[in-house]
C-alpha cells in the first residue's frame, strides 16, 4: 500500500532575532527539500543557478512539477548565492525550473515566533491527513525531544527519544499502529510539551 506522509507543524518558538538556514543542490535534488523557519529568519539558496533555475512557484505549480514563477515570487536565473527574508506565515514552494520534473522541488515552512525560549500550543497541519506510513514532525530548530502518540482512551502507542537536526524536522513510523484517532505529544528537554491530533488509517 502506498504510504502517505503526514506532516505535523508544530511551532516551536524561538528568538525574536533572525536566524539564517541555507539550502544547497545535490546532484538533482535541494538539500535539504523541506525547511521550517519563522517569521524573520532569512533562508540562503547557494547553487549554480544557470545549471539550476530558481523560481518560486505556487502550491498547484509546485504539486504538478511545473515552472511557472509565482507573482512576485523571487527567482534566480545567473549567480551562486540568494538570500530570501522570510516575512509571514505560511509555505513557500520553489522548483529548479530546468529538472523539476525530476523532482528537483522544495518547500519553506514559515511559522510565527513569540519571543521565548519554550515550546507552546500548537498550530497543527496534515498532509495528507490520515497516515499510514512516516508521520513527519517539523520543529523549525535543532532541539531533544520525547515523542509519544497516545490513543483516545490515555494509552501510549508509539513512543521515541530523537534528536531533531539542524533542518528541523524527524520522522515517526506508524505504519504498525492501528486505525485510528491519536494524540502526538512531543515533550522536551525542560518538560514543556506540546500537541497535535493526527488520524492513521492503513
Amino acid at each position: 500500500m502506498k504510504s502517505f506522509y503526514t506532516l505535523i507543524v508544530l511551532t516551536f518558538l524561538g528568538l525574536t532575532a533572525a536566524y539564517g538556514q541555507t539550502i544547497t543542490t545535490s546532484g538533482i535534488s535541494y538539500s535539504p527539500d523541506s525547511l521550517a523557519v519563522h517569521v524573520g529568519d532569512q533562508v540562503t539558496f547557494n547553487c549554480d543557478f544557470s545549471m539550476h533555475p530558481l523560481h518560486e512557484v505556487d502550491a498547484t505549480t509546485w504539486a504538478a512539477n511545473g515552472s511557472t514563477q509565482l507573482a512576485g515570487g523571487f527567482s534566480a536565473t545567473s549567480g551562486s548565492t540568494l538570500t530570501v527574508s522570510m516575512t509571514q506565515v505560511g509555505t513557500r514552494y520553489y522548483v529548479c525550473s530546468v529538472h523539476v520534473s525530476a523532482g528537483m522541488k522544495g518547500r519553506i515552512f514559515v511559522t510565527a515566533p513569540n519571543g521565548i525560549e519554550a515550546i507552546t500550543a500548537v498550530a497543527a497541519t496534515a498532509y495528507p491527513n490520515p497516515a499510514s506510513g512516516q508521520l513527519h514532525v517539523i520543529t523549525g530548530r535543532e532541539t531533544d525531544l520525547h515523542y509519544s502518540l497516545i490513543d483516545m482512551m490515555g494509552r501510549t502507542v508509539l513512543a521515541a527519544d530523537d534528536h531533531v537536526s539542524a533542518q528541523g524536522y524527524t520522522t515517526l513510523d506508524v505504519s504498525a499502529v492501528a486505525d485510528g484517532h491519536y494524540v502526538l505529544k512531543a515533550v522536551s528537554a525542560d518538560g514543556t510539551s506540546s500537541t497535535a491530533h493526527v488520524q492513521v488509517a492503513h
